[in-house]
């Protein structure tokens, strides 16, 4: 009877730890910052260089994580951990400033799209006066309206949060962070993420379960207790209090922002090969991280110990992206980082000054002159006469599913050469 009744309030307990609105909470927020640090991502170099191809390439490069700081990150990562083990104490207040300077740049680029859409409605349906930018000195030029209202509204809170130590605004602080790190850094394939995640797997659980052996205590808990119980709350972590049962919910960014900048790759991977995140890799994986997040506090609750959350989430993130793309047979795609994408030419060309007329197998008779160009995969025949526009319909397709990716009418200038 006793052994029943202490299964029983086992289960309980369990159960009131995920059910709680702190846990679910915690579950959630990941998940929005990974997702929308993801969809941002897409556009984020493209929106900084005003549309210029070759900057924004030039851009990207630049932030793309490569082999070697894929290698020395989680080396990086354990330097810092000991050395805020020992001497938080004396670099508090520079920790601080860094990590005040972060949220601030953070929260400007969050904020910044909302004020745009603010003064954009604002102009349509209020007042067409309002301006978008307030002109200033030569040497600065004119100021964006939203990046000014932006930046108005992120030193206030951070002024606020100075005076209170208020852990909620920590935790909006942490949140832009991981937008602005998950939009603006690169894992630029399946190799780079390989790399880096398998790193940090290892790096959590050395942190976690190993470093008591060591150094006497858990290093990486006792760093976060630090932080938490300081003078002020850094935004290094997320922390929600629960309702149903005793202490806060915490979980650190690191679980957020490396997870998902591989989310983050998938995203734009399925993005190029399908148009969207929901019929790819970026779904598989998000939901595999979802499920190594409970997997993660249901050990917490069971073991009653910290637990390496990344022990969880690695393999719930990677694995699952490995099986569908053998399955798909794209992982060397993926490994590379490089979609697979073909063109398809559709049977249709329009000259200027012709009617639209069939091509059969490849071949169009106007003017009875023909002209070749070359497609991925392969040349295909256009016939045009001298000196017109040809406009040929395009399909791009999957080249291992012939799924469709995109279609596009493109103009050929044809001459009489």
């Amino acid at each position: 009877m006793s052994s029943a009744f202490e299964k029983y309030t086992f289960l309980q307990d369990v159960w009131l730890s995920l059910s709680d609105p702190g846990t679910m909470a915690l579950l959630a927020i990941p998940l929005f910052v990974i997702t929308l640090g993801s969809y941002l991502s897409v556009n984020f170099y493209s929106q900084l260089s005003g549309g210029s191809p070759g900057m924004q390439q030039a851009m990207q490069e630049q932030q793309n994580i490569v082999s070697k700081y894929a290698i020395l990150l989680p080396i990086i990562g354990s330097v810092v951990l000991v050395f805020l083990f020992w001497f938080l104490d004396l670099v508090y207040y520079i920790f601080l400033l860094l990590l005040m300077f972060a949220s601030f740049s953070s929260m400007c680029f969050v904020l910044s799209p909302f004020f745009e859409y603010l003064l954009l409605f604002s102009r349509r349906r209020i007042w067409g006066r309002i301006p978008l930018a307030i002109p200033t000195v030569e040497c600065i030029g004119k100021l964006p309206v939203d990046g000014l209202c932006a930046a108005l509204v992120a030193a206030s809170l951070i002024i606020t949060f100075l005076f209170t130590n208020s852990f909620w605004l920590t935790n909006v602080f942490g949140i832009c962070i991981g937008i602005f790190g998950i939009s603006s850094l690169r894992i630029p394939s399946l190799k780079i993420a390989s790399i880096m995640l398998w790193g940090f797997f290892f790096y959590d659980v050395f942190w976690v379960f190993i470093s008591p052996y060591i150094f006497g205590k858990n290093v990486m808990v006792t760093v976060a207790l630090s932080v938490t119980r300081a003078h002020w709350n850094l935004p290094i972590l997320i922390q929600i209090p629960r309702l149903l049962s005793d202490g806060p919910s915490m979980l650190g960014m690191g679980d957020i922002f490396i997870p998902g900048l591989f989310l983050a790759f998938l995203y734009r991977f399925d993005m190029e090969i399908c148009g969207s995140p929901c019929r790819g890799y970026y779904l598989n994986a998000a939901i595999g991280y979802f499920v190594g997040m409970v997997t993660t506090f249901l050990m917490l609750t069971i073991l009653e110990m910290a637990q390496p959350a990344l022990l969880y989430l690695v393999p719930g993130t990677m694995l699952p992206t490995l099986i569908l793309g053998w399955s798909r047979g794209q992982l060397r795609h993926l490994w590379e980082g490089k979609p697979p994408r073909a063109l398809y030419i559709l049977p249709v060309v329009t000259g200027r000054d012709e009617p639209p007329c069939e091509v059969a197998g490849g071949d169009a008779q106007v003017h009875g002159a023909t002209k070749a160009f070359s497609v991925a995969g392969g040349e295909q025949e256009v016939s045009s006469g001298g000196g017109v526009d040809v406009q040929i319909d395009v399909e791009e397709r999957d080249s291992e599913t012939d799924g469709l990716v995109g279609d596009y009418r493109e103009t050929i200038q044809m001459d009489d050469e």
